[in-house]
């Protein structure tokens, strides 16, 4: 198999819909390579705006299965971290949208060991990825009020695996 490089780039862009006055953190996993946000208190909708670029290096086919795991963690009044819920979906996903981007998509947290699969929140992200030699498609920022309902909504039809893990 041929190696190749990837670049994937992860913007946290916010939340919503977490609990009131939450103390909230956002981890970006990809593979066994994790990376943080800072912890924002006292707000069901923080504002994180945090970026992340993540290189990956192997062949075509493990690079495609390869898992994004976005999760919300809440720190209680004893400084502990406990998680609240997250949203997965492997990088083929992303890499079959045009640009090979997700861009402004509200990400549907759930908890994966919860036979439900009702919403506990959502996290707005970017999620873009490039191979080595090209360039990403840059979108104006945009303040628009989006469907969280409905972008969700889309994003979990989309995502097979996701509906039958439910």
């Amino acid at each position: 198999m041929k190696q190749s490089n990837y670049q994937i780039c992860v913007r946290i862009i916010e939340a919503r819909h977490l609990p009131q006055l939450a103390n909230s953190m956002v981890t970006v996993t990809l593979g066994n390579k994790k990376k943080r946000t800072n912890i924002h208190e006292g707000t069901d909708c923080p504002i994180f705006n945090e970026y992340f670029v993540f290189d990956f290096v192997g062949d075509f086919e493990t690079f495609l299965s390869t898992r994004i795991t976005i999760a919300v963690y809440l720190r209680s009044y004893l400084r502990q971290l406990k998680f609240y819920g997250s949203a997965i979906f492997d990088i083929e996903a992303v890499w079959e949208q045009p640009d090979h981007q997700y861009h402004q998509k509200w990400a549907m947290l759930t908890d994966p060991k919860s036979l439900l699969s009702e919403a506990k929140g959502y996290v707005k992200c970017n999620v873009s990825i490039k191979a080595r030699g090209e360039k990403v498609r840059v979108h104006p920022e945009t303040d628009d009020e989006d469907d969280i309902e409905g972008n969700a909504d889309e994003y979990i039809q989309r995502q097979p695996a996701l509906r039958s893990a439910y």
